[in-house]
């Protein structure tokens, strides 16, 4: 809708103020524009005059779940289904309501009555794969979108969501088959072409999975196998051409269309041991203590197994480092009581534990490079057994579940793009417009205030400070400014005390007519440098912690405190940081999660409803203020007897799933067949 039209209906209501008719035209067009909060005054305005008018309440619910106030679109659209029940385009609107509001199961129900009614409209099913794919469900995605297509070939969309559900499923070949069906698409003319670009990243990750199906979780290093300029062209949804002449295609699944399923997972292996079996109900439950309880926070049942199954993971790889670091420290105390009675071969001794620690001292508690898994073999391999991780190693290995978990997603680490001075690694918006992000509202109003706070330092007069105290929005913050403004969140450095890092930006600013408010996360090589110092210094920290037999037996309650300061330390200096293109919140929580884990501690409680753990991370300046507001519901929920340990094998994750074939296939499993859509 133009601006002109808006206007004339503006001109017209003021002329005919109780005209109920004209307010509904010009609400309508103003929740065209996206300028929600008008249009709810104008069918707020109809109400009064009308309360009967069932047309308007939808509207108004309509701009209602674009503000991010989906609990009371959901009330409304319930007011109008009570009388219009066979209304199906507001129950489809219920239906997105209700799965913003988080209400899964409801939102389910009333997306399929919506479906009954209509059965050819391929608008709900689009939505009801959209739906499907937040909750991990990509069999139901699947056959939707086959489904969608039937009534309507063309749509891109679904054509897309049909290729990520195969390739998320193992079924590589045919993943391959319907990206390059995508990609011999011509855009037209003033659409968006990122689908097509992203459907030849999705194609050649594809190709790369399948040729790497028979290896180990430890060889699937997209970021390093794929190159740095892949991965920013990947995550950026630049035009493939950027990429050549010098990237080499990879080659991995046999696509011919006569092939059916072969090299596929789901026709290479059997099914799942009952062992295994119990593995994933296990792996199920812990990995659902990631959830949020909050608003557009879905229940996603393949990443609550790939949260659980990381953590697992990573409780396995730390423990074998803790290990071998113990062996070493026990070794060498041997070595010094020998050396007691032998004071002749003292020197040669000393010079032989010289060179082994030389050796050794680029792989004890480093983060560096942190690629490989495990201690080098004969052959520059390294040994899963003889595992000394750092603390990059120990996160590298959430990531990689990740990126199996939700192939589409481009996770890629920060220092893994291409070599310019500096990437954005991280872009969110709380407010656009005149809609607030409905999953991160709890943090929105924190957010303005520490966004003022750490203006009001740099003001350059009395009365701007005067102006920016007495600041309750956006928009009297940025009038008070007078500009588009950012300021940058301190991060107090623990590894250096004393030192300031720069931590998360939040940035405000406006068009002729909306406001954004955001938080961004430049990374420049110096910053990487200084969070890959203060997380590894974190890290040898936690190892110390583990490691200190003395005070575990003496003082048993000390020990496990610091543990917990030790793990919540790394936790919020990931936060800080903020090191990949995506999944930054996930992997942070996963790898919190395994780390206890390791250490024989069980967290058994979600976090409270609306607290996020990230954010409490990214908006702390200080590492005790991030302890003080997790801790207490996290620390006495801890359960050190570790009862999720008991219902998995005694063998490593590595070995229960030793390649990635076995990992995809377990992550797809699905005792209930896909529903027809």
């Amino acid at each position: 809708m133009h601006q002109w039209e808006i206007a004339r209906l503006r001109r017209a209501v003021q002329g005919a103020p109780g005209n109920s008719a004209l307010l509904f035209q010009r609400g309508v067009a103003l929740l065209g524009e996206g300028r929600n909060w008008e249009a709810m005054r104008d069918f707020e305005a109809v109400l009064l005059l009308s309360p009967h008018n069932h047309n308007a309440r939808a509207h108004l619910a309509q701009a209602l779940l674009e503000a991010g106030r989906s609990a009371e679109a959901v009330d409304e659209l319930r007011a109008v289904m009570a009388v219009m029940p066979q209304y199906w385009q507001v129950q489809v609107v219920l239906g997105q309501a209700l799965m913003v509001a988080g209400h899964a199961n409801e939102a389910d129900e009333v997306l399929r009555g919506a479906m009954g009614m209509d059965a050819r409209n391929a608008d709900i099913h689009r939505i009801y794969a959209n739906f499907q794919l937040s909750l991990g469900h990509h069999h139901t995605v699947l056959s939707t979108a086959q489904h969608t297509l039937s009534l309507a070939p063309s749509d891109i969309e679904m054509r897309f969501l049909e290729a990520c559900s195969l390739h998320a499923m193992g079924r590589w070949a045919e993943a391959v088959l319907k990206y390059n069906d995508l990609m011999s698409l011509t855009p037209q003319p003033g659409t968006d072409p990122g689908k097509l670009y992203q459907a030849f990243y999705q194609r050649e990750l594809a190709q790369y999975m399948a040729g790497r199906q028979s290896k180990p979780l430890a060889l699937f290093r997209p970021c390093d196998h794929l190159g740095r300029l892949f991965n920013e062209a990947w995550s950026k949804r630049l035009a493939p051409s950027v990429l050549f002449p010098g990237y080499e295609l990879q080659r991995g699944a046999r696509t011919t269309r006569t092939t059916g399923d072969h090299g596929n997972a789901k026709a290479a292996l059997p099914e799942l041991s009952p062992a295994l079996l119990l593995l994933l109900g296990a792996a199920e439950r812990v990995g659902a203590l990631t959830a949020y309880d909050w608003h557009g926070f879905l229940p996603n049942t393949r990443q609550y197994r790939m949260a659980g199954l990381a953590m697992m993971d990573i409780r396995d790889l730390v423990r074998h480092t803790w290990q071998r670091m113990a062996d070493k420290r026990a070794s060498q105390m041997g070595e010094g009581v020998a050396a007691e009675g032998s004071g002749a071969s003292e020197g040669r001794r000393g010079q032989r534990r010289q060179q082994r620690e030389q050796q050794e001292r680029g792989e004890e508690g480093k983060g560096g490079g942190g690629m490989g898994d495990g201690a080098r073999g004969k052959r520059g391999r390294r040994r899963w057994g003889e595992t000394v991780a750092g603390w990059r190693e120990v996160y590298d290995r959430v990531v990689r579940w990740r990126q199996l978990a939700e192939p589409s997603t481009a996770v890629v680490w920060l220092d893994r793009l291409s070599g310019s001075e500096q990437h954005a690694t991280l872009d969110t918006p709380l407010m656009n417009g005149q809609s607030i992000n409905a999953r991160y509202s709890p943090y929105y109003n924190r957010t303005l205030q520490v966004l003022q706070s750490l203006l009001l330092k740099d003001a350059p007069s009395e009365n701007k400070k005067q102006q920016l105290a007495a600041a309750g929005s956006v928009e009297e913050v940025w009038a008070a400014v007078g500009a588009d403004s950012w300021a940058m969140i301190p991060c107090h450095s623990t590894a250096t005390p004393g030192m300031l890092l720069n931590g998360t930006r939040i940035s405000l600013s406006r068009t002729p007519t909306f406001y954004r408010l955001s938080i961004n996360v430049f990374a420049t090589p110096a910053r990487i440098l200084q969070y890959d110092h203060e997380m590894d210094a974190a890290w040898k920290a936690l190892c110390a912690a583990y490691l200190d037999s003395a005070l575990r037996d003496s003082n048993l309650s000390e020990y496990r405190h610091r543990i917990h300061r030790a793990i919540l330390t790394l936790t919020f200096y990931w936060y800080q940081y903020g090191p990949l293109t995506r999944g930054t919140a996930m992997v942070g929580y996963v790898t919190m999660l395994g780390l206890f884990l390791a250490a024989d501690m069980q967290v058994t409680a979600l976090a409270p409803r609306g607290l996020q753990v990230d954010w409490e991370g990214i908006l702390s300046p200080h590492l005790d203020s991030f302890i003080a507001a997790v801790s207490p519901w996290l620390v006495p929920s801890i359960d050190y007897d570790c009862p999720i340990l008991h219902d998995r094998p005694s063998v490593p994750i590595a070995e229960s799933l030793p390649s990635l074939l076995h990992i995809i296939h377990a992550l797809s499993y699905s005792a209930q067949p896909a529903p027809a859509a």
